[in-house]
């Protein structure tokens, strides 16, 4: 037990009571139920069968199906009934399933004389096992499926035992089958048609008495009858295959089934079916025309017939060794195997003869072949129109010529037609072959016109085209984009084109320029311009010459003068800024007017804003221009510039900033031609010139303080990153610790000043900033009060290290501590844990350190109070190890070796020495 105001024997005394600690580990270890402990309940499921639980009585019956045998044979049979028992591994100790599983069990029956059977299904009963792990039993449930019966005595001859009831249930239904009771023809019927020429397929399958495949080694007996039949390879086997040639007569396919089972014979009946061989045919095969125009079409029509069950298709050979074309097939619905056909496709021919077609119908086996009516080809009228697109214009006379190619179509002709797509129509019945029509249009527009003959065998041959009418071609006034022309500001010169036959190409010229200023063409009506760069002031002259696609040529001219060039921007000259200025610094910045051509504008004065931004409002700052001094605030971070600080169009400035961060400094106004110019500059505080005020105190002792002080520099601004020195000056000796301001809420900074005297004696602690500028102190540390002698104390394997941490801490810890109300003890026990592993920790990452820089390194700041006694702890029970530095203060490391012998302490002498301690410590 740890006293109150143990100081820092208790750290010692702790050490020595966590020795014993393993031997509380040693605790009996509890036995598992006894023999005849009843096993814990379980759920009915299956563990680990597939298949659901079912009722442990099971009831049946065997029946006769089919053959010699009747219902008599199916009694006094022994039937074998199969099926699982599902067990599930229990662990009774821990309550846990260790396991499932499925086993396999049997039973039997014999049958009643009408073939009826009752069976019980039983599970093994359940045992358990003592094992090393405590008592395991294994529990069985209710039976599960699948259940498989079988006979146990020998089944009858030529019969089968089959299981006619699903998998699982209460009811088990049996019986002895016939193995061959029947045999089948497939395909079947009284009369199949067959195509001649085709092997066809036929298989014969034998089955059982319950409409199942028959499982024995069936002998099958092919007969075929008929003249023109045969088997196409062999007939042995349960297929074969049969071809019936053309012409074939009527026949018969006959097959027989038997088998043998020991000395048993199964001989079912046999099967047969009729035979009838069909033939492919063309009935009828027709074109519609016997004479056609060289690429006019043909239609061929035919009907026919062939066997029902196979795929047919007709194929047209045109003749005149054009490739054959398929032809498209429907089918009727069949009669006595015979299925009607018809069939119909389109021939083209592309040039003139006489062509020869033929047309062929099958099925891939059986084949008909038919010739059509012969076909002749002439060559078809030609006609040209000159010009073939033709274009003119609204209300002007359009003459067009239509011819027809000499040798195409039957002369003479009969006549020759123009419908102009506006309406009219007009006609010339001479014999040709050419023909001339002057047409006229009302209106501008797109037509569509149609050219037809009539050659003297009555065929009629047009042709359609287009008409474009357009309306004469017409050039508006060249205009400009702005009110005049500027020196070295870029213009547009554009005028409207309408009308005309399109495309049209055009050409500008300027005055000046000894080439045309641009070229192009023109697709549609719409806009032509050209841009232009006044050079100087002066008389500029353009001229624009458009001309269709018919010849027709429009000209058009205009004179421009142009006036000098203005302001078009104002730019700075200091561009890009630094990328930094410190707040106090002197910053240059100058803007400058210029024209479009990028020349300065000297006569550029006007009266302007200049108007500083930041992210966080109005930022401070003073700021003056070269020629008239500080400009004048107007407020919200405005400042106003008159048209006395240019000089020659150029203004310079100085800003001196006193905000940190992005500042913005922009030229605004009226007379400001585009954007407003604008400078942004990144302002950070001032690091080295620092300030410290809002002390906030966390520990204040004669010979320690930890404060938290608000640091900003002398414009007001946070300094987080500014790195401040702390100096010591004790012994004669001066040390410098250097400390970092950090960022804290509300966007301030902050930096913590903590210090704890390094010696005895007494001596001064400054704080200097990265000016070398004092900002704290010199502040007095006292000497330490003289020690209380202890009495004797009997400490083994520690050395001088440890005896001053010690008593350093005793009294550092009484002083602190002994005016409030003490912790509990498991409370302070935690608190000593937790000190103790951070304080090991920091020791691992900093090294070996003093305890000053322990408490530097300590995070979050400042070090707690019983750190000394932490510190003494470890090095008391061997954690830690201590040597004296050359400056004779304690060095502490974190112990590589195994811990030194445990402390002797005499508890008693070390209280009262205490006790007296704190008396005068008190008093004092």
């Amino acid at each position: 037990m740890v006293t109150r105001g143990a100081g820092a024997g208790r750290a010692l005394v702790l050490g020595l009571m966590l020795v014993g600690l393993p031997s509380l580990l040693l605790l009996p270890l509890s036995t598992g139920p006894t023999a005849g402990t009843p096993p814990m309940e379980v759920a009915s499921t299956p563990g680990g069968c597939a298949y659901p639980l079912m009722d442990t009585n099971l009831s049946g019956s065997l029946v006769v199906d089919g053959g010699p045998l009747g219902p008599s044979a199916a009694g006094n049979v022994t039937v074998t009934i199969g099926y699982s028992a599902p067990y599930r591994v229990y662990n009774l100790a821990n309550g846990t399933l260790g396991g499932f599983g499925c086993t396999s069990e049997t039973t039997t029956a014999t049958t009643a004389a009408n073939g009826s059977f009752h069976a019980t299904l039983s599970v093994p009963p359940q045992h358990c096992t003592m094992t090393s792990g405590g008592w395991v039993c294994d529990v069985y449930t209710t039976p599960t499926g699948p259940v498989i019966a079988a006979s146990a005595d020998p089944t009858p001859s030529g019969y089968a035992l089959s299981q006619r009831s699903g998998p699982i249930g209460p009811k088990l239904s049996l019986s002895f089958v016939w193995e061959l009771a029947s045999v089948t023809i497939a395909p079947g019927g009284a009369t199949i048609g067959l195509s001649s020429d085709a092997p066809s397929p036929f298989v014969a399958t034998g089955w059982m008495a319950n409409g199942t495949p028959s499982p024995l080694a069936t002998v099958f007996a092919w007969t075929l009858a008929g003249s023109g039949w045969s088997f196409d390879g062999g007939s042995e086997g349960a297929a074969v295959r049969v071809v019936g040639a053309t012409g074939a007569a009527l026949g018969n396919l006959s097959v027989r089934a038997s088998a043998e089972v020991g000395t048993t014979a199964l001989d079912p009946p046999p099967v047969a079916v009729n035979l009838l061989s069909v033939a492919t045919t063309i009935a009828k095969a027709t074109v519609d025309a016997s004479v056609v125009d060289a690429g006019g079409t043909v239609t061929v029509s035919l009907t026919g017939s062939g066997a029902a069950g196979y795929s047919y298709g007709a194929w047209v050979d045109p003749g005149l060794g054009l490739a054959p074309v398929p032809a498209m097939c429907s089918e009727g619905a069949p009669s006595q195997g015979v299925l009607p056909l018809s069939c119909a496709t389109t021939l083209s021919y592309p040039a003139a003869g006489l062509a020869m077609p033929s047309v062929n119908l099958t099925n891939g086996f059986s084949t008909a072949t038919e010739a059509l009516p012969p076909v002749t080809v002439v060559p078809s009228a030609e006609l040209v129109l000159r010009p073939t697109a033709p274009v003119g214009y609204v209300a002007a006379r359009l003459p067009l010529d239509l011819e027809a190619v000499n040798g195409t179509g039957v002369t003479p002709y009969l006549e020759a037609c123009v419908a102009s797509g506006d309406g009219t129509i007009a006609c010339d019945t001479g014999p040709g072959p050419s023909w001339s029509f002057d047409s006229v249009y009302p209106a501008a527009g797109s037509y569509n016109a149609t050219a037809w003959t009539i050659d003297g065998g009555g065929t009629n041959r047009s042709l359609t085209f287009p008409v474009m009418i357009v309306p004469p071609l017409a050039v508006g006034a060249i205009a400009l984009n702005a009110p005049n022309m500027t020196a070295g500001v870029p213009v547009v010169l554009s005028t409207q084109v309408a009308g005309g036959d399109l495309p049209a190409r055009f050409w500008w010229n300027l005055s000046g320029v000894a080439v045309p200023a641009a070229s192009g063409l023109l697709t549609a009506d719409g806009t032509v311009s050209t841009g232009f760069l006044p050079g100087g002031p002066g008389v500029v002259g353009a001229t624009l010459v458009v001309a269709d696609a018919l010849g027709s040529v429009v000209r058009v001219q205009a004179r421009f003068a142009v006036a000098a060039a203005p302001a078009t921007r104002v730019v700075p000259t200091s561009v890009p800024p630094p990328p930094s200025v410190v707040d106090g610094s002197v910053v240059r910045l100058g803007w400058v007017a210029l024209d479009r051509a990028g020349e300065p504008v000297p006569s550029f004065a006007p009266a302007l804003e200049l108007v500083l931004g930041s992210a966080v409002g109005v930022p401070r700052a003073w700021v003056n221009a070269s020629a008239v001094g500080p400009l004048e605030p107007l407020g919200e971070g405005a400042y106003a510039v008159p048209s006395s600080a240019w000089f020659g169009g150029e203004l310079d400035l100085t800003v001196v900033p006193a905000s940190a961060g992005t500042l913005s400094v922009a030229l605004v106004g009226s007379a400001v031609p585009g954007a407003d110019p604008r400078v942004n500059l990144t302002v950070v505080p001032d690091t080295r010139q620092v300030r410290l005020l809002a002390p906030l105190v966390r520990a204040d002792q004669p010979r320690s303080n930890a404060t938290f002080w608000r640091v900003e520099d002398r414009f007001g601004n946070a300094v987080p990153g500014a790195v401040l020195s702390v100096v010591y000056d004790f012994g004669g000796k001066s040390t410098v610790r250097e400390v970092t301001a950090v960022a804290t809420a509300g966007g301030e900074s902050g930096v913590w000043i903590n210090y704890t005297a390094p010696i005895a004696g007494g001596g001064t602690v400054t704080v200097v900033d990265a000016a070398g500028v004092t900002v704290l102190g010199p502040l007095s540390v006292p000497a330490a009060p003289p020690t209380v002698p202890l009495p004797a104390v009997v400490l083994t394997a520690a050395g001088l290290p440890l005896v001053a941490v010690g008593l350093f801490a005793v009294v550092r810890r009484r002083r602190r501590v002994e005016p409030e109300a003490r912790r509990s003890g498991e409370e302070e026990l935690l608190r000593l844990a937790e000190g103790r592993e951070r304080l090991l920790g920091i020791l691992r990452r900093i090294g070996p350190a003093d305890l000053a820089a322990i408490e530097a390194a300590w995070q979050p700041p400042p070090a707690p109070p019983e750190l000394a006694d932490w510190l003494a702890s470890l090095v008391a029970d061997g954690t830690l190890g201590a040597t004296w530095g050359p400056d004779r203060t304690p060095r502490f490391r974190v112990s590589r070796t195994a811990p030194p012998p445990p402390i002797e302490l005499d508890a008693a002498l070390l209280a009262e020495a205490l006790r007296r301690r704190d008396d005068e410590a008190l008093s004092a």
